[in-house]
């Protein structure tokens, strides 16, 4: 008797196991079909990035630190938002309104991820112009509004633009930049504004704007 109460707590312990383990292997299962079918089958679509933080935890190694971005991007007319983590070289580079290319799966579009290959150099020129940046005139060419409407998978989202152009060598270059709401209603055509561009690539260049902090990124 006691012999057919231990078989049964037995097998009724490994059903419960069984039950809790079957719904978890499908998910990631699932999980790794679609990260496979996004590697293979994935499209390039243009995103946005929204804002960015750092999430500090502590292991027995010491303290770590995972750096996040949060991107919106369009598929099929509908807005998705998405978060990953990045290496902190592209985490300093990508500020907010910054765009970026996303790659997201077709027949399952939440499915995403930032494509970062190609934001090894831009990250390094970005890291230059803070450290070694040179300041010069520049001027307000024109400015305007993106409106990301809002869906299921995303808030409502509008990014402000400023398009300037400077001189560095006697050479006159443009850029545009993301910006403030209140910049972007305080700058108009023709102001004057300070650019802090890279001697050894002058087209790499932002604005400079007082009360705005280096890194976008607040703690």
């Amino acid at each position: 008797m006691q012999t057919l109460i231990t078989v049964g707590i037995i097998v009724l312990v490994f059903a419960l196991i069984t039950a809790l383990l079957i719904p978890l292997m499908k998910k990631m299962t699932q999980a790794a079909q679609l990260g496979y079918e996004l590697n293979r089958d994935g499209v390039t679509v243009q995103g946005h990035i929204i804002s960015g933080y750092e999430d500090v935890y502590y292991t027995r190694s010491g303290k770590q630190t995972h750096f996040m971005l949060k991107y919106t991007y369009f598929y099929g007319a509908v807005s998705y938002e998405r978060e990953e983590s990045v290496p902190e070289s592209n985490y300093r580079a990508l500020h907010e309104g910054t765009e970026v290319r996303v790659k997201c799966l077709a027949r399952h579009p939440k499915t995403a991820r930032l494509l970062l290959e190609d934001m090894t150099q831009a990250a390094q020129l970005e890291y230059e112009l803070k450290r070694d940046g040179v300041t010069v005139q520049g001027h307000i060419i024109s400015g305007y509004e993106e409106h990301v409407p809002a869906s299921r998978y995303g808030s409502e989202r509008t990014f402000f633009y400023l398009r300037y152009t400077y001189l560095y060598g006697g050479v006159s270059y443009e850029r545009e930049e993301s910006v403030p709401e209140s910049d972007y209603q305080t700058f108009h055509e023709g102001a004057e504004v300070r650019v802090k561009c890279l001697a050894r690539h002058p087209k790499t260049a932002r604005l400079l704007i007082a009360g705005r902090p280096d890194i976008l990124w607040m703690e």
